[in-house]
């Protein structure tokens, strides 16, 4: 690597916001609080009967059962795409199948701006921390991995270093909110521009997310979920009763979708992991369900980069074993971190000199 500065790659996974957010199969129950906590607001504002109101969010409920059985959200959201596109796009059968799967991001967008923004407010444990069903497991609003980063490698004015990309299939705010401390500005989207996030068609942006934002979109603009009248709940009701609002939609644009700006990211992703010394993946089980997008981001793998996975070490010999599927040989060069409680950095951000050794933050 002579004597430059390591290009650090961060690949993020969901693990990656353990510590905030509910894992796949926690989701369930946390979509049922969130309705209880949202139809009883609602039953208290209008004086209407429990029962009517839960009626007006039939679509919801029904949805939920449909969640339950499938492994995870976006497994049912992946197969409404898929009966979508195996209809014209000026048939009836396909407009249908169109509101279904944006419902569907919908109530991935509420959630996580539900944990989000009423955190303190629905749950009774102290300083914003809660458990969800696991008692040895505390979840807080900020996973504190993401600020311990930032404030290990943040500029003076703080901008990321050259140096170092990340690229998430997280749709959750959790690097905005991370960096919204050192902003002073409670605009996330915002914080994400001056964080370089490429929210569209940027180029050279930073940090990439290949599924989207989980914000919603109305008419055409970007506009962060949070700015609306959460006290009211007048967004998440409307959201939620009604997948036929067409000025509804979300910042979700999973990865397997084929427009211009998915391409985009995925793309600028494949730059990011050929530009990469290190490629560090946190709490990114490399699933097949992401396999196609996987392959092709790296297709273009520098031949001496080092691929690290951080995951509890009950799982790395797993993970080792599968990369293979992804490119050919890359297994031999990746490791692992078993340690989960800080994000990692190599050596050599600091030691440009110095190889194949770690550091915790």
């Amino acid at each position: 690597m002579d004597n430059k500065q390591a290009n650090i790659c961060y690949l993020l996974g969901a693990g990656a916001s353990y510590n905030a957010l509910p894992i796949v199969n926690e989701i369930p129950i946390e979509l049922e609080k969130m309705m209880d906590y949202i139809s009883n607001f609602e039953v208290n504002q209008s004086n209407t009967n429990y029962q009517i109101v839960r009626s007006k969010l039939s679509n919801f409920y029904s949805k939920l059962v449909e969640i339950k059985a499938h492994n995870s959200i976006d497994t049912l959201a992946r197969k409404y795409w898929l009966k979508r596109q195996s209809y014209l796009v000026d048939t009836k059968e396909y407009q249908y199948w169109d509101k279904e799967y944006e419902y569907i991001k919908r109530i991935i967008s509420c959630l996580l701006t539900y944990r989000r923004l009423n955190f303190s407010k629905t749950e009774n444990f102290s300083n914003e921390i809660t458990s969800f069903d696991n008692k040895n497991r505390l979840v807080q609003k900020l996973d504190p991995r993401y600020d311990s980063l930032l404030a290990s490698i943040l500029t003076f004015d703080f901008h990321l270093p050259e140096n170092i990309s990340i690229i998430s299939w997280n749709y959750d705010l959790q690097l905005e909110q991370a960096f919204s401390f050192y902003q002073d500005q409670n605009d996330l989207i915002e914080v994400g521009k001056n964080l370089n996030i490429g929210y569209e068609t940027k180029e050279n942006s930073q940090i990439l997310k290949l599924n989207g934002t989980a914000w919603f979109n109305p008419s055409g603009t970007i506009q962060a979920f949070y700015n609306y009248d959460f006290e009211s709940h007048t967004v998440f009701w409307n959201a939620l009763k009604d997948s036929n609002d067409p000025l509804i939609k979300t910042g979700i644009k999973f990865s397997w979708e084929n427009d211009n700006l998915v391409d985009h990211y995925r793309r600028s992703a494949s730059e990011k992991i050929a530009e990469a010394d290190f490629i560090i993946a946190i709490g990114y089980s490399f699933p097949i369900f992401n396999r196609q997008t996987d392959i092709q981001i790296f297709s273009k793998l520098n031949p001496k980069a080092k691929i690290i996975i951080q995951c509890p070490q009950e799982h790395g010999d797993r993970l080792i074993t599968q990369m293979d599927s992804i490119k050919s040989g890359i297994s031999s060069k990746t490791s692992v971190v078993g340690y989960t409680d800080q994000f990692y950095l190599p050596n050599q951000y600091w030691q440009p000199n110095k190889q194949n050794s770690l550091r915790v933050l």
